[in-house]
């Protein structure tokens, strides 16, 4: 996988969460109709300072990317789900990645972050 296939995964999955998590937390959100859990994450939300926001969206980034990461790796091999019993086959522009699904996409969030 190429850094620009990286980049597009990670901008399309990962910023583009974070930043509908964002607006979801940052709209005012007094809708009856939001279900209990909303409810109770807002209520969290809505006690924590700047500082802690941040926090907040950066554990929530940090999970999106681990996520994706780890599906990747069930994708190209590197990690097996429990029980064995699935093999992927997976290509990418008609080339078959063996094993760098999940290294690539690390890499490059190895380098936006450092």
């Amino acid at each position: 996988m190429n850094h620009k296939l990286a980049k597009e995964i990670y901008e399309s999955i990962v910023l583009e969460n974070v930043d509908l998590y964002r607006k979801l937390y940052d709209e005012d959100n007094e809708d009856d109709n939001i279900i209990e859990y909303w409810k109770s994450a807002l209520s969290l939300y809505n006690t924590f300072d700047e500082s802690q926001k941040e926090i907040f969206f950066s554990i929530i980034k940090t999970v999106i990317t681990d996520t994706v990461s780890n599906t990747l790796g069930i994708f190209d091999g590197s990690l097996e789900l429990s029980g064995d019993e699935w093999e992927f086959k997976v290509s990418v522009n008609n080339t078959t990645v063996d094993n760098d699904l999940q290294d690539a996409f690390l890499e490059y969030v190895e380098t936006i972050e450092a």
